[in-house]
Order: structure tokens, then sequence, then C-alpha cells
């Protein structure tokens, strides 16, 4: 939510609205509620997001209350990211 290049592209709808992706719409949702002036962030449903991450997982790799490399992660999700936005 940091990377600023990457939080402004899904700021914009524009940039990814052709995807059909449910790991790219549940990160946009998440990106966008955690970047809303009037929303506490106490209320994010990131559990959405973990939902569509483990759906998107073909062997359940990364499930809720399952600890793992949070490196292998990172770079799953920006790989996963960008393969579901290029098609």
């Amino acid at each position: 939510m940091r990377v600023i290049p990457l939080r402004n592209f899904f700021l914009i709808l524009e940039n990814y609205k052709h995807c059909n992706s449910p790991l790219i719409h549940r990160f946009q949702e998440l990106t966008r509620r955690y970047w809303h002036p009037w929303n506490c962030r106490i209320k994010l449903k990131s559990y959405t997001f973990l939902n569509a991450v483990t759906k998107a997982t073909s062997n359940n790799r990364y499930q809720m209350g399952v600890e793992s490399d949070p490196i292998e992660f990172m770079a799953w999700l920006l790989n996963s990211l960008h393969v579901d936005l290029r098609t």
C-alpha cells in the first residue's frame, strides 16, 4: 500500500477495468478502502482479499491462519497481479 506507483495505478479504475480477475478487483478494493480519506482503516475487510488469494493459488499455498514466508508471498502476489493484468 505504500509503493506509490502501485498505489496510484490501483486508485485509477480505468487502468484495470478490462480485467476480469477476482484477485485484481479484491486488491483494488483493499487499496481504495485503505486510502479512502474518511474510512477508518480498522474496518478494512481484508478477509475478502485473503479469500481471493486462497482461490487464486492452485494448491492452496496461501491460506488464512497458515503461516508462510512473506517475501515469497509478495513475489507471488506481484507476479500474479502482473499476469492477470496482461490477460
